[in-house]
């Protein structure tokens, strides 16, 4: 139901205040106009969106974002110690600085390549300007699912083209000089690493017990996560 509500304010001036129905049937505005068609066709464009599942409360968009993040998104986050260090590294040095007493309606396209324009100014490298941004896309599209914003401001921004370098592959030569200036001890570390590209976590993990030396096999058992004591379980 949508309709034009006549009010008559100081001085006898006429306005019409459009009026529809939310999802839980509590009276909205959609606005006041000078005229009741104006009114009425604003009213029926709010009601559109409420029957199409287009609608959000105008309200949500008036949480910060730092109040988003830390109350909805971040609690919901099911991630390894690793990853979730890392993830909470991110928000306290460039994320909830920058945009946390914000509005999350209030954060364009436009506010998120400044961040960029300012992280990449105070020497952030353009490929972790792009993993940063990668997460920052998450949350921005938890919002969209929750229906706190409407568009995912992350969605339309440029990035930064993060340039790789050439790799150098070593000759034969270049391996025997390298292997002779590994200390012994750490010579069958290094061995073992470029012959089976073991993460470093994997690799410090392992133990005699792991090795089939039978059958000439290394089982990858477990791993090794430093995080700070802050982030430890």
């Amino acid at each position: 139901m949508a309709w034009a509500k006549k009010r008559v304010g100081a001085r006898g001036r006429v306005t019409y205040t459009a009026v529809y129905l939310d999802p839980e049937g509590r009276e909205r505005s959609a606005g006041t106009f000078e005229g009741k068609r104006e009114a009425e066709k604003a009213a029926r464009k709010a009601e559109g969106k409420v029957e199409t599942s287009e609608w959000i409360d105008p309200s949500d968009g008036k949480v910060t974002f730092e109040q988003y993040v830390e109350n909805y998104w971040w609690p919901s986050r099911q991630l390894e110690v690793s990853t979730r260090a890392a993830y909470r590294s991110y928000l306290d040095k460039h994320f909830i600085p920058y945009f946390g007493k914000r509005p999350m309606s209030s954060i364009t396209p436009t506010a998120v390549e400044a961040w960029i324009a300012k992280a990449l100014k105070d020497g952030l490298s353009p490929a972790s300007v792009r993993k940063y941004h990668s997460m920052l896309k998450t949350i921005f599209q938890r919002a969209v699912r929750d229906r706190v914003i409407v568009v995912n401001p992350c969605a339309a921004t440029e990035l930064p083209k993060a340039v790789r370098k050439p790799r150098t592959i070593p000759t034969p030569e270049d391996f025997d000089r390298l292997i002779t200036e590994i200390p012994q001890r750490w010579r069958l570390l290094l061995l073992v690493e470029i012959e089976t590209g073991l993460r470093w976590g994997e690799l410090i993990a392992l133990r005699p017990r792991h090795i089939d030396f039978l059958r000439r096999l290394v089982h990858i058992r477990q791993t090794v996560v430093e995080v700070s004591k802050k982030m430890s379980p």
